[in-house]
């Protein structure tokens, strides 16, 4: 009776530490996604990330700028201790990333207390808010913009795609094969199959082989002739 006691105490206090570790990784997994900044407790309630009000609305609106702008830093930060090491300074998209985060952060705080205020001040309070979100988003853009400006290759007017001269030498790779192949036919030589292995050649015929392209029979051995048995031995005779 007691053993099953311990037991089911000890079952009882493994799944509520289950349970508190579910809830904390789902806190946390929420948090990142409320906050407009990830590092930096929000003051809107748990309520604006799916209120359908102009509060909830601008909230949810800056934390994905806000977002959007960490992850175009993170693209430029170093990663290696190497690079740490050469880039003393931070590059100018992370410093500009930071500023906007900041920003948008402190416009957060404002919507957060102007959603407490009556209907009249409210709204014109949130319109203005609502300008300077958009001010925000538009500068996240281009930045975003100027991130991939940064980090794709240049370009050719022509190449749409980024693959025109990767094309142009894969031209140039096949017109040097085909003339590879040419001087191998000329040559007698077997072209490979589609898959690239070369094709076994035909397997050369007999001199003797019929007309049908028959092998002749092989030879048969001589037979062995028989050992020859052995004289009996003699007895032994003791002396």
């Amino acid at each position: 009776m007691n053993w099953a006691l311990v037991l089911l105490l000890g079952w009882t206090g493994a799944a509520i530490v289950a349970a508190c570790i579910v809830i904390l990784l789902v806190r946390h997994r929420f948090n990142r996604y409320h906050r407009v900044d990830r590092s930096v407790a929000t003051p809107a309630p748990l309520t604006a990330a799916v209120d359908p009000r102009a509060a909830g609305r601008l909230h949810r609106r800056l934390a994905r700028a806000a977002h959007t702008a960490d992850d175009i830093a993170a693209e430029h930060r170093p990663v290696t201790r190497k690079e740490r090491r050469r880039s003393r300074d931070e590059p100018e998209v992370v410093r500009l990333s930071t500023e906007i985060t900041a920003h948008a952060v402190e416009l957060d705080r404002r919507i957060a207390l102007v959603a407490g205020l009556a209907p009249g001040e409210r709204n014109a309070e949130l319109r203005r808010l609502s300008a300077a979100v958009r001010e925000v988003e538009r500068a996240v853009a281009d930045l975003a913009r100027v991130s991939a400006s940064t980090r794709a290759p240049s370009m050719r007017p022509d190449d749409r795609t980024g693959l025109a001269d990767t094309r142009a030498r894969i031209g140039h790779l096949a017109d040097a094969q085909g003339e590879l192949d040419r001087v191998d036919a000329g040559n007698g030589l077997v072209p490979p199959d589609v898959q690239g292995r070369p094709l076994p050649p035909p397997p050369p015929l007999a001199a003797e082989a019929d007309r049908a392209g028959r092998l002749p029979p092989v030879p048969h051995r001589p037979a062995t002739a028989a050992p020859l048995p052995r004289p009996p031995r003699q007895a032994r005779v003791d002396r």
